[in-house]
């Protein structure tokens, strides 16, 4: 049976869309015309018991040393809703221009994305906003840090 491997991004305030996903995952598992062809694994900080968070190390830092990478995966599932996250420390991440990553979510992206631009041909990229009006956001800052992220690309 062949691992289909997901790898689930977001920021802490979609609980409940990563709890839904994992809930699908696991009722296509138990669907036995499924799990004939594929077994469907969630690479994601919180799937199980979750990582451990080294001492020594960043959190981000820590999924790096324990998760399978987001280019390593078949699909990657990036989910917003008012939040992008909390930002990298510049000394450890740093996008190719030298800018700041504003969140591990945004790191985790540009990850599977740049496997993409270089051309391969996976991971399958797919990208969920909750839709609302910003002004139910509380976080005003993290709101525009949001809005301000081109989430879509053109190849």
């Amino acid at each position: 049976m062949h691992p289909f491997l997901l790898f689930l991004s977001s920021p802490g305030d979609c609980s409940e869309e990563r709890q839904a996903v994992h809930d699908v995952a696991a009722r296509l598992n138990a669907d036995p015309l499924v799990s004939a062809f594929a077994h469907i694994e969630i690479v994601a900080w919180d799937q199980g018991h979750g990582i451990p968070l080294e001492l020594l190390a960043t959190p981000q830092a820590s999924v790096n040393n324990h998760l399978p990478t987001p280019e390593s995966c078949d699909v990657f599932i990036g989910i917003f809703n008012c939040r992008l996250g909390t930002p990298l420390p510049i000394q450890d991440f740093r996008k190719f221009d030298g800018s700041p990553f504003l969140s591990g979510t945004e790191y985790e992206f540009h990850r599977a994305w740049e496997e993409r631009r270089r051309g391969a041909y996976l991971p399958e990229m797919l990208i969920y906003r909750k839709q609302r009006d910003s002004k139910d956001c509380a976080d005003k800052e993290q709101i525009d840090r949001l809005e301000a992220i081109p989430l879509r690309t053109t190849h």
